[in-house]
């Protein structure tokens, strides 16, 4: 037969004004369990899934086509095993985005800003993704020369390890197939191939880096008990989830 069970349950605010208006030690410690009881069942749903980082996905995306890795493919892992890290791959560089970076000479900004002669609306992410990834100066504009040649590239960046996902498992690929070019071209285009591959590089640096930033943030306790007072959870006074 049915039966009703009445219990008494707190909110995660209450749990923490227990543990300063606790009386004694051992009921002080008890609050500081039950704290910590709730704050695990928090911490564990937090970053459940795949939505704590689809924006951080898609802005760092929209950033890399801007700057000329068209549709990247973000993977990463984390962040407390060695070899944990950030990765993306691409079928396809667009030359003149690429080079048109690297001998851009824009000021390093915080924040993503709006793109100078753009469509309303467009953003800019040249400013902030130096920022980002620690440059200070523009590249050698020489590769601007190689614009006129960017349709007898083929250009990738190729997944290298199948087994793990840090920024050392992929690498940039730039071949010249035109039967035109020259030994200055060659050069040029070796050359770019090794800037773009640190470019790379530190672009995976920094998109691991935002990710971790981010997941720290939604696993802190601020975070965690802005999260239980939105969704009005509730919990036994031992910390245990109810209601």
């Amino acid at each position: 037969m049915p039966k009703i069970i009445q219990t008494e349950v707190f909110t995660f605010a209450e749990l923490q004004a227990a543990v300063t208006e606790a009386k004694t030690p051992d009921s002080k410690k008890r609050a500081k369990a039950a704290v910590e009881k709730a704050l695990d069942w928090l911490r564990e749903g937090a970053c459940n899934g795949n939505f704590w980082f689809e924006y951080t996905y898609e802005l760092w995306k929209s950033a890399l086509n801007q700057i000329g890795f068209d549709d990247p493919d973000i993977s990463f892992s984390g962040f407390s095993c060695q070899g944990d890290g950030a990765s993306f791959s691409c079928k396809r560089l667009d030359i003149e985005k690429l080079v048109q970076f690297l001998a851009c000479d824009v000021e390093p900004t915080d924040c993503v800003g709006s793109l100078p002669g753009g469509k309303e609306g467009e953003e800019d992410f040249r400013g902030w993704l130096l920022k980002q990834i620690g440059w200070k100066e523009a590249k050698d504009p020489k590769y601007l020369r190689l614009a006129r040649v960017a349709y007898d590239l083929d250009s990738s960046v190729t997944r290298i390890d199948q087994h793990y996902v840090h920024w050392n498992t992929c690498r940039v690929y730039i071949v010249c197939n035109s039967g035109r070019q020259t030994r200055c071209i060659d050069k040029l285009v070796a050359s770019l191939e090794e800037d773009a591959e640190e470019l790379r590089k530190s672009l995976c640096k920094a998109i691991y880096k935002s990710l971790n930033d981010e997941y720290d943030y939604l696993t802190s306790d601020e975070a965690l008990a802005e999260n239980a007072e939105a969704n009005e959870y509730t919990f036994t006074s031992c910390g245990r989830r109810f209601g």
